[in-house]
């Protein structure tokens, strides 16, 4: 292994590549509830899956949650996982956090192109900045799609806040993020680069069809239909 110099995030504190191409080896390192820093390595393939998560350091060593618990949650997974464990909330955010940071290295040194939900994800703490926990992470459930739906709107997620919707959009060829309030209202619209499209007006009929889909979307994940004020 040779080391790479870079510029990372501070989560990133070392990278180190395969000189045959099979992959990379990033030393990171997570804090979880007890706010002792958490030592971690994580070896990754030449196409960004997880060969090893090993946590070399773990201040919780018997609590449910440990060590042995998260580095089987994440071998084996594509860069980044989304996955949780139940009860962990705190430390499986501070992993989520780094994962997203080591696979954000790895596609700029590899030559990776990240895709929409990746780059969507970039963008959570400009879409909704109040809803991040202390990791600076954004936790939400993927809802359902409503049938009825506009071909505009991909995705859409809910922020376990409930503090209304993170919408991944199409215009034409052009991917869009949304940010929308729990009243239904998009006040957030940029294009994956986050470049402002608020107020371009080729873009309006994706907004329409957003704000438009939203009592759907809100009766099919509530027991009543959000008012619209």
């Amino acid at each position: 292994l040779v080391e790479v110099s870079g510029t990372f995030p501070a989560t990133v504190t070392k990278m180190m590549k395969d000189e045959g191409g099979a992959g990379y080896v990033f030393e990171a390192v997570a804090t979880g509830y007890t706010k002792t820093p958490i030592n971690i390595l994580v070896s990754v393939d030449a196409n960004g899956k997880i060969i090893k998560f090993d946590i070399t350091s773990d201040p919780y060593p018997e609590s449910k949650g440990n060590a042995a618990d998260f580095e089987a949650l994440y071998t084996g997974k594509d860069l980044p996982s989304a996955d949780f464990i139940a009860g962990c909330t705190v430390s499986s955010n501070a992993f989520k956090a780094v994962l997203n940071d080591v696979f954000t290295v790895f596609c700029e040194y590899a030559g990776v192109e990240k895709s929409d939900e990746q780059k969507l994800a970039d963008l959570y703490s400009s879409i909704m900045p109040n809803a991040l926990d202390k990791t600076g992470t954004l936790t939400f459930n993927k809802i359902e799609k409503p049938s009825n739906a506009p071909a505009s709107i991909v995705d859409i997620y809910e922020p376990v806040s409930q503090t209304g919707y993170i919408v991944l959009a199409k215009s034409g060829s052009t991917s869009l993020a949304a940010g929308v309030n729990a009243y239904g209202k998009v006040y957030y619209l940029s294009d994956l680069d986050g470049k402002n499209m608020l107020d371009n007006s080729s873009v309006a009929s994706v907004i329409s069809d957003i704000e438009s889909a939203i009592p759907s979307i809100y009766e099919a994940n509530n027991d009543s239909i959000v008012s619209l004020m």
